[in-house]
């Protein structure tokens, strides 16, 4: 699924998050998630936030929201390793 307002390959805007979150499907959301695996702490991980945040999706919201917050715990956990 082709989403509105990417920069590039990498680059998720703000609508182009708020685009995949509330319209994507398994396979954009899987490119999302690929890229908050690679940068927990990453401005991509950030913008899912601020878009959760201020979009309240049913379902979507919350599960996004626990999954940067698991990840990010992940990668904290792993770096006092």
């Amino acid at each position: 699924m082709k989403h509105r307002h990417l920069t590039d390959a990498a680059g998720y805007s703000l609508p182009a998050v708020d685009d995949i979150l509330d319209r994507g499907d398994a396979s954009a959301w899987a490119g999302l998630a690929g890229e908050i695996e690679r940068a927990p702490f990453g401005p991509v991980a950030d913008r899912v936030l601020r878009i959760c945040a201020a979009h309240e999706m049913y379902g979507t919201s919350a599960l996004w929201q626990s999954f940067v917050e698991l990840i990010r715990t992940e990668a904290a956990n792993s770096r006092a390793s």
